[in-house]
């Protein structure tokens, strides 16, 4: 969240955060070298270009992976983030939709 200290923000093996606002709503991707030296998250970072909701395409998301730089961000009804779709994610699904077929 926007009001969190960065020096709590655990990026685990991430490159990079999504900061979401007080309402859970997609702000803005933060680089960990950006995170390091901050002392607010507000402000920092590159904002979020695009989303995708749950009731989205497979055209939409691709979309929005190549506006968001390899990640489309998920979000409910409200705006709210639900999670995150890659390309692995994205052929994983087809793949399996395939041999079920």
């Amino acid at each position: 969240r926007v009001d969190a200290e960065p020096s709590t923000v655990d990026l685990g093996d991430e490159r990079f955060v999504l900061v979401l606002d007080q309402r859970d709503r997609p702000l803005r991707w933060v680089h960990q070298k950006e995170l390091r030296h901050a002392r607010s998250l507000a402000g920092i970072g590159r904002p979020v270009q695009d989303s995708v909701t749950l009731q989205s395409t497979l055209r939409d998301a691709l979309e929005a992976m190549v506006n968001e730089g390899g990640r489309a961000i998920v979000t409910g009804s409200r705006g709210e983030y639900v999670g995150t779709l890659d390309l692995t994610t994205v052929t994983e699904v087809v793949q399996r939709l395939r041999a079920s077929a």
